[in-house]
């Protein structure tokens, strides 16, 4: 990610030399890159937000859905559906325990 960026400042101020001109700055493209780059490693760094999301796999030629919920100590997951079929409630107790 932080390399995805890097590369996009960088052609940017190649594309648009006369923005540290036209910013009212003297920063060079190295500072530029380096200052866009620590500002995006710091906003990593305080995001605290929490996801919930569908993972789909396919595992021993099914293909499983899982719910996925993120928390502070770590992710909780649970199958809902084998090849596009939710689960009965006998197939959710059973996974439910592993």
């Amino acid at each position: 990610m932080l390399a995805k960026i890097a590369s996009i400042v960088i052609l940017s101020a190649f594309t648009f030399p006369t923005f540290s001109t036209a910013m009212g700055q003297d920063s060079s493209a190295n500072e530029l890159a380096r200052e866009v780059i620590q500002h995006e490693v710091q906003a990593q760094e305080e995001d605290h937000s929490h996801w919930r999301y569908h993972q789909e796999t396919k595992k021993d030629g099914k293909q499983e859905v899982k719910e996925v919920i993120e928390t502070k100590d770590g992710s909780i997951e649970r199958l809902v559906s084998i090849n596009g079929r939710p689960l009965s409630t006998e197939g959710f107790l059973i996974h439910q325990g592993k």
